[in-house]
């Protein structure tokens, strides 16, 4: 909600996307999309590491969260399928707009638009801002890559710690046979 202190009947609703769009005006900077699919992963991770500096090794704590683990990579897997479609349909809109400029034939290229957004018109659209929304979901793509890479490698040197004590127990069980 945007109040105004000044004048108080200016005060007004403003939805995220208008909120963002003024913000990266203002700013220059692009901003990120926060993927509730990384938040669920990060929260399973730090549950697992919970269990694990409280010694957890066994039992049916670790093993739904490990279960919970595979279904979050699973999400995480399918959101990144999911920017990479709508990163192909941004860059065919920004090709569309790019063809309205060059061609000078509005009525077509509103068509080929209307194909890909029903509801919107070119006056609506402007190549910067899919641009900047290219950007973003490049970054978002880029972090939630990184962050899926280190935190299986994180969980793979918990599960070799965990196997190391039953080595050692599976030694002196041969050693006393």
């Amino acid at each position: 909600y945007f109040m105004n202190n000044g004048e108080s009947e200016r005060n007004r609703f403003m939805t995220g996307e208008t909120l963002v769009k003024q913000l990266h005006r203002y700013n220059g900077q692009v901003p990120l999309i926060k993927e509730p699919a990384m938040t669920h992963l990060t929260e399973l991770v730090h549950a697992i590491n919970f269990l694990a500096e409280h010694d957890v090794q066994d039992g049916r704590q670790l093993q739904n969260l490990e279960k919970q683990f595979d279904q979050a990579l699973t999400e995480v897997n399918e959101t990144l399928e999911q920017l990479s479609d709508k990163m192909m349909s941004l860059h065919q809109i920004s090709k569309l707009l790019i063809e309205a400029e060059v061609t000078q034939q509005p009525q077509e290229v509103q068509r080929k638009l209307s194909t890909l957004l029903p509801h919107a018109t070119l006056n609506e659209i402007s190549y910067d801002d899919i641009k900047d929304e290219i950007d973003s979901i490049q970054k978002s793509q880029n972090y939630l890559k990184e962050t899926i890479k280190t935190t299986v490698q994180k969980i793979e040197n918990v599960h070799l710690i965990q196997a190391i004590p039953d080595k050692k127990q599976e030694l002196k069980q041969e050693r006393k046979i």
